[in-house]
Formats: structure tokens, C-alpha cells, sequence
């Protein structure tokens, strides 16, 4: 198992070890997508972009490594519809071209 599948994998374990009650609970619906509370940090909340598949949250986790996260992981347990986008070429590129047109 290589780094990048070892990130994936512990950020799916500490989605799975947050008690469903409390999980639901950590996810909001917003307009284009969904917020979701930070794991450790009280006052923090990541944005999740969702179009069907996520393809973004705003945590430095996603950010440095550009490979899905924790709150990513968490998102698609309570919401069983909507899949984690797990191709990272594919994601930087979105991450990058979405920057630069913004």
C-alpha cells in the first residue's frame, strides 16, 4: 500500500470511528454543497464542493495532498449518494483550473 492509498485509508478510519448520530450532525446542507465541522477544531468548518462527486474540500489536508479527505469520507457515509472522487490527476487539475478562473 503506497502513501497516497495510506492517506485515503485513515481519513476513511476516522470517518467510520465518528458515531452516525454525531456525524449527521457535523454536515450541513448549503447552497453548492455541503459544510462539514471540523474533527478536532470547534469553531472550523470545511466546505465540501458536491456535483455529484466530490471534488473539493477546503481543509489543508485536500489542499496539500489533492487526494480525498477525511471530511470527504465522512460526507459520503451519511449521504450514501453522492460518491468520493478519488482520481488525483484529475483533481488538481480541477482544484488549479477552478483558481485561476476564479
Amino acid at each position: 500500500m503506497g502513501l497516497e492509498e495510506r492517506r485515503r485509508r485513515k481519513g476513511q478510519i476516522q470517518a467510520e470511528a465518528i458515531p452516525e448520530i454525531v456525524a449527521e450532525a457535523m454536515i450541513n446542507d448549503e447552497d453548492n454543497g455541503y459544510s462539514v465541522l471540523s474533527f478536532s477544531l470547534e469553531d472550523i468548518v470545511y466546505s465540501v464542493v458536491e456535483e455529484g462527486m466530490m471534488r473539493n474540500c477546503t481543509c489543508q489536508d485536500f489542499g496539500w495532498n489533492a487526494i480525498a479527505c477525511k471530511h470527504m469520507y465522512l460526507l459520503a457515509r451519511v449521504q450514501e449518494s453522492i460518491q468520493v472522487f478519488e482520481d488525483k490527476l484529475i483533481t488538481y487539475l480541477y482544484i488549479h483550473c477552478l483558481t485561476y478562473l476564479s
